[in-house]
């Protein structure tokens, strides 16, 4: 079945990557934190977040807001207009 939150903790996983479908709509980025991200990826047609650019993060689309990012993560200036505050965004890209 579809869900439509990611509000999950998964602890003890060894996670480098994650995929949003389009059924999600709400995330929770406490979630996601804390894990060593090397990819992330939002459906096409998610009607909520998008990574737009192959950026590898997750922006809600309509604010243009950078809800977290990754290792790496690219060009994110240029993409988004704020970022939330616990949103870490590597300084080498």
């Amino acid at each position: 079945g579809s869900f439509h939150r990611l509000d999950i903790i998964f602890s003890d996983c060894k996670i480098d990557s994650i995929v949003i479908p389009n059924s999600v709509t709400y995330i929770d980025v406490h979630c996601i934190l804390g894990y060593k991200l090397k990819s992330i990826k939002v459906n096409i047609g998610n009607p909520k977040y998008d990574s737009r650019n192959d950026c590898n993060a997750i922006i809600e689309t309509e604010t243009n807001t950078l809800i977290v990012g990754c290792a790496n993560t690219i060009q994110i200036q240029s993409l988004v207009l704020e970022m939330m505050p616990l949103v870490a965004v590597p300084s080498s890209h």
